[in-house]
């Protein structure tokens, strides 16, 4: 019975595409999640469209329930506006004015193969884009982690740090890179050339 429920045990992605064409998904671990323009969100998108603080996704059983936060320019699933809150399903679509994601899920099975993104392309690239931006090695650490990616929390557990302390890092690494969001900043460290290029 207990393998069983680890089998079916849900975990949530947000599905969204970075400038560069590349696809990167979001973890949802944190309830209930914030999305928004704030730095504070859990997950910061840079779109002036986007309200500071714009909606949360909560946790109800096993299901997601996203709820607009009086954005101005509303949050929608499947191209329809929402009113309060509303549930949300494995392949929904969901847009913040026009920044638009995908949502599904996955067991702890299958889940594994997505903590890593393609972005990661061996330390030696990573310590050449942390040289390059001057970021401290904490930074670099915390670097490796979105790159893998971890949310904030998912950050701070990992280095033994509380989540505001890993929100400061994360603030840093996008003022230094000047990446006004984890997509930024991914699509930022995509297109950085690796070692074997600059040769």
């Amino acid at each position: 019975m207990l393998n069983q429920k680890k089998a079916v045990k849900r975990f949530w992605f947000l599905k969204g595409s970075l400038s560069d064409g590349n696809t990167i998904f979001i973890k949802i671990d944190t309830f209930p999640f914030v999305l928004g323009r704030d730095k504070k969100c859990h997950l910061f998108l840079s779109s002036k469209n986007v309200s500071r603080r714009h909606a949360e996704i909560s946790l109800q059983g096993d299901c997601l329930r996203v709820r607009d936060l009086n954005s101005m320019n509303g949050t929608f699933i499947n191209g329809k506006q929402i009113s309060g809150s509303e549930f949300l399903r494995d392949d929904d679509t969901l847009a913040l004015a026009d920044q638009e994601f995908r949502i599904f899920f996955t067991d702890n099975r299958t889940a594994v193969g997505l903590k890593k993104t393609n972005f990661f392309q061996g330390p030696k690239k990573r310590q050449t884009f942390a040289q390059f931006y001057k970021l401290s090695k904490r930074e670099e650490e915390v670097l490796f982690c979105l790159l893998q990616g971890r949310s904030s929390k998912a950050v701070a557990k990992k280095l033994f740090i509380s989540e505001g302390t890993a929100k400061n890092h994360i603030l840093k690494i996008f003022k230094k890179t000047n990446a006004h969001s984890r997509f930024a900043l991914l699509a930022l460290y995509n297109r950085f050339p690796s070692t074997k290029d600059k040769k």
